[in-house]
Formats: structure tokens, sequence, C-alpha cells
């Protein structure tokens, strides 16, 4: 009897401690990885690659792309806004020019102030940006329209002119069409080129907006509408296939790519994973800030996955962490009922930049703040700083 009690006790304990596991690892999951948090108040002093990406999208032009890195020059296409814009113009500025730029914003009192000044497009015309005359040696294609949209493209491998109303024929595009051309993505494989037809309205209500994926040699090309419907239907036919080897990579397994902007797919599905209206998607393509895209952002624990767990469903978080709002307003001293309204300015890998506006107490508004949120190190660093960032970066 005694050795069939004990036994049992054995059993039982073994059955507790399984059970006190599960609801260790339940009340812990997500939580792995919260690290300790260092506040600090003001701007970063110290260079560090999310820094520099943080500081590079802000300088950019509406619309502008980078388009590619060659050894420490940032090189871009500008934006063609006008059917008056014939001609895909770049301009460049290295690591070290970029450095020196924002230099003054690390030394400031008013950041406000001095990341507007930064931010004229006169004053980054003149400092920073670098127009680039002999493409051939970045290796960027000549892309200018023609009369009658005549698209002429020309690499350091070929030359031809594209007669866009006949490519485009089943989208009712005409050689009387007022359009506007931009590169948006380029890579040693192929680049992608947008055409805005201001003369066809697509079945969304819009403007047409296309694609143009193009081989570097000129040998191929494949067009389809911006919107992903017509995409999957190219990636269903397989005319992209071609194509996959210059997608960018956004994991380890290279099972997920970044055609461009923010279209990700599955290389082994042919399929263009979804990012919920409320998620959004980091810059690079590879995390996913779960309600990141909401306007009714909480705080609390704020979770981000990879873009492989997102797209496979994983109910894991694979960075985490706490958004405090009563702390940062007690650092801050404000008088507030603890209440934010919390906005995405900046997301992208290990580095966050949010929108904090407090409300008041009683009624009315306490303050705001942008944080910026360094994930970079083993401990997170919430630096506390008023940049007047409104909108998304």
């Amino acid at each position: 009897m005694n050795k069939r009690f004990v036994n049992l006790s054995f059993f039982l304990m073994s059955i507790f401690l399984l059970v006190g596991c599960e609801e260790s690892n339940m009340k812990n999951k997500g939580s792995s990885n919260q690290m300790e948090v260092t506040y600090k108040e003001g701007f970063p002093t110290e260079e560090s690659p999310g820094l520099t990406e943080f500081i590079k999208g802000y300088l950019s032009r509406d619309g502008d792309n980078e388009v590619m890195k060659k050894d420490d020059s940032y090189v871009y296409s500008v934006s063609n806004k006008s059917e008056n814009d014939r001609l895909v113009h770049y301009y460049h500025f290295t690591k070290d020019q970029l450095k020196s730029y924002y230099q003054p914003l690390v030394d400031a009192n008013n950041y406000e102030e001095k990341l507007l000044q930064m931010n004229q497009t006169d004053r980054k015309e003149d400092d920073l940006y670098k127009t680039i005359e002999k493409t051939n040696e970045y290796h960027l294609p000549l892309i200018s329209l023609e009369e009658n949209n005549q698209l002429n493209i020309k690499t350091n491998e070929s030359e031809k002119t594209f007669d866009l109303p006949e490519l485009m024929k089943e989208y009712d595009v005409k050689k009387s069409d007022d359009m506007v051309v931009n590169l948006k993505s380029l890579n040693n494989d192929h680049f992608v080129i947008e055409i805005q037809d201001f003369s066809v309205e697509s079945v969304e209500g819009w403007d047409l907006f296309m694609t143009l994926f193009v081989k570097q040699d000129l040998s191929n090309i494949v067009i389809s509408e911006l919107y992903d419907e017509d995409l999957q239907s190219k990636l269903d036919s397989g005319e992209l296939k071609d194509y996959y080897k210059g997608f960018q990579k956004v994991d380890p397994s290279s099972q997920y790519s970044k055609m461009f902007g923010n279209k990700i797919i599955d290389n082994k599905l042919n399929k263009i994973i979804d990012i919920k209206k409320d998620d959004l998607l980091s810059k690079d393509g590879k995390y996913v800030y779960i309600n990141g895209n909401n306007k009714d952002l909480s705080g609390g624990i704020q979770e981000i996955q990879t873009i492989k767990n997102y797209a496979e469903g994983n109910d894991t978080s694979d960075i985490n962490f706490d958004l405090d709002l009563a702390e940062i307003a007690k650092r801050l001293d404000l008088d507030t009922s603890g209440n934010a309204s919390v906005e995405v300015n900046y997301f992208n890998e290990d580095y966050i930049v949010l929108r904090l506006n407090y409300k008041g107490e009683f009624v009315g508004t306490a303050g705001a703040t942008n944080l910026i949120i360094d994930l970079q190190h083993d401990k997170k660093i919430y630096y506390l700083v008023d940049l007047g960032l409104l909108g998304r970066i």
C-alpha cells in the first residue's frame, strides 16, 4: 500500500508540474523576446544601421525610390508626377555625406525645427543629392517616354523602343494618352517600371497603373496592372517565374521575396502574401507589425512577426516591446489621464518610430511626443524626443 501511495504521489506531482509549466508557457507566450528597457531623452547620438535607414527614409522625396546601393552610395530614381516629365532621372549620396548632413540634428536643442530645415527640398538638392549624369557607370537604365507613347530604354547591354499602345492594347491604351513613367525597383536581373495612364480608368475607378518587368538585356518584358489580382494572374501563368531569382529575399529560407513596394510573394506557392489592413509591413519586407496600421493602436505589449511566421499563420511573436504609456507620460511630466492615441511613423528592422498624443486628465490634450524604439541592442532603448512627425514615412 505504501509503495502504491508513493507511486501515485509521484504521478500526481508530475501532472501538477506539467500543468504548471504549460500555464507558465501560455503566460509567457510571445514575451520571450521582451528585454529590459532603457529610457533616454533626446535624439540618438550614436550612428547605427537603424538610424541611417530612418533618416534616409525621412529625407527621400515623396515617390522617389531607392533602387540600389553601390558600395557606400545610395542611388534613387526621381519620381515623375506629370506627363511633361519624359525622362527618368537619378541621384545619389554616400553614407558619410548623409551622416554629415544630419549631424546638426544630433547636436540640436529644437529637434522639430532642425528636422524641418534638413528636409527642405532646395537644401537637400544643394547639400546632399548629387545628380547622376552617367547612368551607365551605375548600370542604370536610361528610360524616356517619346511621342505617341513610345518607351525608349537603353541599358549597358541593349537598347529598344517599345510601342506602349501596342503592348498594352488589352488595357485600351492609346498613342494620345497622357501618362507618366517611373522606375520602381532595380537589380542585376531585371527592373520594374510603373506607368500611370491618366487617360484610362482602371476597374477600381482610379487612373490605370501598370507595372512592366523588364530583363536587363531587354529580351523579355511582362506587363501587369499594379493591383494584386492582375499580378497574381501573372504569377499563376508562370510568366514571372524567370524573374524570381532577382526578387529580394526577405527570410533566411529564401521562400519569401519582395517583388517591389509592399508586394511579398511565396516563391514555392507562387502566391502574393496578403497583409491585413490593420497590420503593417516593414520597409524591408522582413517583418509585420501586428495592428501597426490601426489608427487606434493602443499601448501595452506590441507584437511583431517575421514575414515567414506571418504568412504561415503561426501564433508566434518574434519581437515584443512594451508600450507603457503611463511610464512615458510620467517621464515627460504630463498631466494626463494616461490614455493616448498611437500611430506608427516609421517601421523597419530594428527601428520603430511612434507618435504619441496624450489626452488631458479631464478634457483636451496633455501633450505629444515621438518615441524612437531601438531594437538593435541587448536592451531596448526608448528615445523620448518630439520630432514633429505626424504621418507615415
